[in-house]
């Protein structure tokens, strides 16, 4: 799915690269299979013309915030992905 948007965070088009600051037009390109992935590109690599009105950049609350996410990864022990694998620590027996 195409549409044409305004950016929510300051990020790189995935074409040239170029800076596009929060609030500034772009479209966004998000597949129907992956909900999570959104391609962003800028008004001169996006392949179609802009429109000449966008809506105001609206933030949703519903995304979960940094602080949040830093206390979750702070919960993970840090070989995780080893302990759920199944491996042992060295020393264990058993």
């Amino acid at each position: 799915m195409k549409q044409w948007g305004r950016s929510p965070l300051a990020t790189a088009c995935g074409m040239c690269g170029v800076v596009i600051k929060r609030g500034d037009p772009c479209m966004e390109i998000a597949f129907v299979a992956v909900a999570t992935t959104r391609l962003r590109r800028c008004p001169d690599c996006a392949g179609e013309p802009m429109p000449e009105e966008l809506p105001p950049l609206t933030l949703s609350h519903t995304s979960p915030s940094a602080a949040f996410l830093q206390r979750l990864r702070n919960l993970l022990p840090f070989d995780w992905t080893a302990r759920a694998t199944g491996d042992r620590e060295p020393g264990e027996e058993g």
